[in-house]
C-alpha cells in the first residue's frame, strides 16, 4: 500500500511563494527520488499544497532528511507563515 504526505502551505509573500515553488519544482526530482507522484497545487497567490506519494511508510520516512533541512531554511528566512502536515496510507478509488 501506497504512502501519502500533503502538506498546507502559506507563503509570507508572492514573492516568496513563487521562489519555493520555483525551487521545489526544479528539484523534487532529484531531492525525492522514491516518490511515486510529487504534486504542487497553487491554491492562492500565497498558497499550495504540496503533495506526495511513495511506496511505503518508510520510504516517505526517509524522504523526511531531505524535506527537513529545505523546510527549516524556508522558515528560518521567514517565507513560510504557517505549514499544516497531513499523512497515511492510500487507497486507490479509480
Amino acid at each position: 500500500m501506497s504512502y501519502c504526505r500533503t502538506t498546507l502551505i502559506k507563503y509570507r509573500s508572492e514573492q516568496d511563494a513563487d521562489e519555493l515553488i520555483s525551487t521545489y519544482t526544479a528539484n523534487a526530482s532529484n531531492d525525492f527520488p522514491d516518490a511515486q507522484v510529487l504534486l504542487c497545487t497553487r491554491t492562492s497567490p500565497t498558497s499550495a499544497v504540496m503533495t506526495s506519494l511513495y511506496p511505503s511508510k518508510e520510504k516517505a520516512d526517509q524522504a523526511m532528511a531531505t524535506r527537513k533541512p529545505i523546510l527549516k531554511d524556508a522558515k528560518a528566512k521567514a517565507k513560510i507563515k504557517s505549514m499544516e502536515t497531513h499523512e497515511g496510507d492510500t487507497s486507490s478509488l479509480r
